[in-house]
């Protein structure tokens, strides 16, 4: 039974270890003018939800997800117009096993 447990802690470090790297990489790609509004994650999918006054910095922000190869699929899952004329983003990350 210890011997199970313990093998349970180590899985779970390793595992909040990879997220926490994931995380990084993710949050070092923002560009300048992109603002975090939302963060979750179940398991292998990380759904980031950011502000963006252009398009284009959304879908930079996803190529250089994609560009980076530390992740299986990057996918604009979303995309709407705020009342303050900023558009909203969730893009999704599936992290590589």
């Amino acid at each position: 039974a210890q011997e199970m447990l313990s093998s349970a802690i180590t899985e779970l470090n390793e595992r909040r270890s990879s997220f926490n790297h994931d995380l990084a990489v993710a949050s070092n790609a923002l560009p300048e003018g992109v603002s975090v509004v939302g963060l979750s994650h179940d398991g292998e999918i990380i759904s980031i939800t950011i502000d963006t006054p252009l398009e284009g910095h959304a879908l930079g922000y996803a190529r250089t997800l994609v560009n980076s190869g530390m992740f299986e699929e990057v996918i604009v899952t979303r995309m709407s117009l705020q009342e303050d004329g900023q558009l909203r983003f969730v893009i999704t990350i599936v992290t590589a096993d």
